[in-house]
């Protein structure tokens, strides 16, 4: 075996990352030629990489490249988290993410087929990785979004670096308006995306099926809330003169109110005894316990009684369980639905109302386009690992 120099291997092993007995043997199997060795390390590589193809790729980064009007976004998967912090892997995916906005390539497969920066194509590059980091990848998703004149706002939550993280945010605002205002009106709605996490961008984008799913698990809800209302108002019969006063809450909360009042309904009777028996003591701990435990009545009657007044007022069982499937519905829609939802900094403006009245700050109508979120290994299943198990199979190979 000839002599290889220290610096050609260091050399090697900086330009492909694979290992210092690999990057020798290569050297010497190419005669010290250091494009050679490269080329005998991929087709090494190839052989690697295959053998890692069937590990689940779970891990990894979504990479998010915006430019001018136009932002792609791609999850490139690994094994490891501990991947996800090199270099060469951040590199990698970023310069995907690169090329995918660059070539307008929404489609994995055809962004697998695209030139890549550094010499031949995007899935030449991810196979090169696979044998110079020693894990499995893959591309699993890539995506475009764009708008004709505007802004494309990027949010990336968790960030690991610039452009790279967990959970990555693309937002379409369409207008002509100040764009420096319209890059912050973009970045707060990206980060309300990331954390509300829509399933939907309008209401009338929903699937018929979908709304049929709901609509049945609300039915059933709704036969179960009115069995327990019967139950409850039947018990709560027998204090209904303490129960002149209503404090009122929001229908969305029926059912939750409903539950928390018949779990309070059954101690009720001990509480009334504690306040009887606290006021007639002396002590003034027990004068004090008294006071907060009335306190805890007054609140259950006031809102039992307006509990049953409420449902009482849809008139017979079968208004109720049609109300509350609306309602649920309703719910529904405000969690699923971007243009719905609760804007996460106030929680009180709807996002349509928050874009509405930003019009007039931004100088020009703003019309939101869309949206897409990825979040790292959403709907991968996971390999659950034995350790001892693996130990084992380690010892034994």
């Amino acid at each position: 075996m000839s002599e290889v120099s220290p610096a050609a291997v260091k050399e090697l092993r900086e330009k492909t990352g694979a290992g210092m007995m690999d990057c020798r043997k290569a050297l010497v199997e190419s005669t010290g030629n250091l494009e050679a060795a490269v080329d005998w390390l991929r087709k090494k590589g190839l052989s690697a990489a295959a053998k890692k193809s069937g590990r689940i790729a779970a891990e990894g980064l979504i990479a998010i490249s915006v430019e001018g009007t136009k932002g792609a976004i791609i999850e490139l998967n690994a094994e490891t988290d501990f991947v996800a912090r090199n270099d060469k892997f951040q590199a990698l995916a970023r310069t995907i993410a690169e090329v995918a906005v660059r070539h307008s390539i929404g489609d994995v497969e055809e962004l697998k087929k695209a030139p890549y920066p550094q010499g031949g194509h995007v899935s030449d590059a991810i196979t090169n990785a696979i044998a110079t980091i020693g894990e499995n990848m893959t591309l699993r998703r890539a995506e475009i979004l764009g708008v004709t004149k505007g802004f494309v706002a990027s949010y990336i939550h968790g960030a690991t670096a610039p452009g790279l993280g967990k959970i990555g945010v693309l937002v379409g605002l369409e207008s002509e308006g100040d764009l420096n205002k319209l890059e912050a009106l973009g970045k707060q709605i990206a980060m309300h995306i990331a954390a509300a996490n829509p399933q939907f961008f309008k209401r009338e984008e929903i699937p018929s099926a979908r709304i049929s799913i709901e609509r049945e698990a609300a039915k059933l809800g709704a036969e179960k809330f009115v069995e327990a209302f019967k139950a409850f108002a039947a018990q709560a019969e027998r204090y209904k003169a303490r129960m002149g006063q209503k404090r009122a809450f929001s229908e969305k909360q029926l059912h939750a109110k409903l539950e928390e009042l018949a779990q309070t309904l059954s101690s009720v009777d001990e509480l009334l005894a504690d306040v009887e028996r606290f006021n007639a003591s002396e002590d003034r701990k027990d004068k004090q316990n008294a006071v907060k435990t009335q306190k805890i009545l007054d609140v259950f009657f006031q809102e039992a009684a307006y509990l049953l007044e409420k449902v009482q007022a849809y008139g017979d069982m079968g208004n109720a369980v049609n109300r509350y499937i609306e309602l649920k519905l309703e719910q529904f829609y405000e969690e699923a639905v971007f243009m719905e939802q609760l804007f996460v900094v106030d929680n009180k403006t709807k996002i349509e109302q928050l874009v509405a009245e930003s019009n007039q700050k931004i100088g020009k109508p703003v019309k939101l386009t869309g949206f897409i979120r990825l979040q790292l290994g959403e709907g991968v299943e996971k390999k659950q690992t034995d350790f001892a198990a693996e130990v084992a199979a380690a010892a034994n190979g």
